[in-house]
């Protein structure tokens, strides 16, 4: 019996239907399931070759004949692996918000979601079938439609909305100082001051570029400010200006208590006398010495005459209050003066004899010399 070298490959079945439409991925997918088929069928045929243990052309045209029944069954598979199916929306213009079956999808277009028959939750997945989809951008006319998505391809919807008429009137928010975020009824609509919205009269609006006519109520917030409120009527008639002036929220003062058991010490800070005496009170920040301490490591010193001074290293901080309390010690006292000396009394006999001897002494003197004047 002739054998021949090469096996005659099978033309592809005609009847196969055609469930391409993404060549790249449809040939990834139909590799995965060929390797796995010619793994299966190659361990069958072996498992079949210890039977033909007789003639060797026998064996080598049984082993001939599996691989064409091989080729057969994998180049025309009965059932390929199902693929993962997408819908596509692409809009113009590119900024349109879409809400498909009344949920949202998140971000801009174009968008893509995962057709699943199995548990679809949006706006991640959708199912096959029948939905209905709501285009929305300022400036445009809004566009509803019901689409259908088939069970087995990709589906692709180009939405394209109409320009609306350039004539409109708006609503103008400003604020001092500006940068205000503004809500509209309670929401936010996603724009800070000076602002502007389109007055338009439907019902469905893009938040952060429209609004509907009739009264509103716009809540500026901006940090460090207090909220204000601005009730005012939308007009498709008129322009309409909302403006707000902001009020800044009072900072919480803190501050630095001394106290001290005598009074008159005199308070110096960081070396400095602040020209106050304890019992003072000073504002914790930047300021004048005299009304001030700022913020940080702190040498407050107490010092009055009479008493020995005191100093104390303190941490002043921003965000609470502080009280020191000084208790000065007395200074030591001073020596006591010498005593004074013992009182003089006068002895009058002594002073008679001293005088005496005084005047015995001037006479003889007086005698000396008037030898001299003969």
């Amino acid at each position: 019996m002739s054998v021949p070298t090469t096996l005659p490959i099978p033309a592809m079945n005609p009847d196969i239907p055609r469930w391409r439409e993404n060549y790249n991925q449809e040939m990834a997918v139909y590799l995965r399931y060929t390797i796995a088929q010619i793994q299966a069928k190659i361990a069958a045929i072996k498992s079949q070759l210890p039977l033909f243990t007789g003639d060797p052309k026998l064996y080598q045209q049984a082993l001939l004949n599996g691989l064409e029944i091989l080729l057969k069954q994998i180049l025309i598979p009965s059932t390929p692996p199902p693929l993962a199916r997408s819908l596509f929306f692409y809009c113009t213009p590119s900024f349109t918000e879409v809400t498909v079956d009344n949920v949202r999808l998140p971000g801009r277009t174009p968008y893509k979601v995962g057709i699943v028959k199995d548990s679809p939750k949006l706006p991640e997945t959708i199912s096959p079938g029948r939905h209905t989809y709501t285009a929305l951008a300022g400036g445009y006319d809004a566009l509803t439609q019901t689409f259908l998505i088939p069970p087995d391809q990709d589906i692709s919807l180009y939405i394209n909305l109409t320009e609306l008429p350039e004539k409109y009137y708006k609503v103008n928010f400003t604020s001092t100082p500006s940068g205000a975020r503004i809500l509209i009824d309670n929401k936010d609509a996603m724009i800070a001051t000076p602002a502007s919205l389109k007055c338009v009269d439907r019902k469905d609006i893009s938040i952060s570029s429209e609004i509907t006519p009739g009264p509103h109520t716009a809540t500026f917030k901006l940090s460090g400010y207090k909220d204000v409120d601005k009730a005012f009527t939308a007009s498709l008639t008129k322009n309409v200006d909302v403006a707000a002036t902001m009020t800044l929220v009072p900072a919480e003062v803190y501050k630095v208590n001394i106290t001290c058991n005598v009074s008159n010490a005199k308070i110096y800070v960081d070396g400095v006398y602040t020209n106050h005496y304890a019992p003072e009170t000073y504002i914790i920040g930047a300021g004048p010495v005299t009304t001030h301490i700022p913020p940080g490591e702190r040498k407050i010193r107490l010092d009055r005459a009479g008493y020995v001074p005191q100093e104390k290293t303190v941490t002043v901080t921003s965000t609470a209050n502080l009280a020191i309390d000084f208790v000065l010690q007395p200074t030591a006292p001073p020596p006591p003066p010498p005593p004074p000396p013992p009182p003089v009394t006068m002895d009058w006999k002594k002073l008679d004899t001293l005088i005496a001897n005084v005047q015995s002494h001037l006479d003889a003197l007086e005698a000396f010399l008037a030898q001299y004047r003969k």
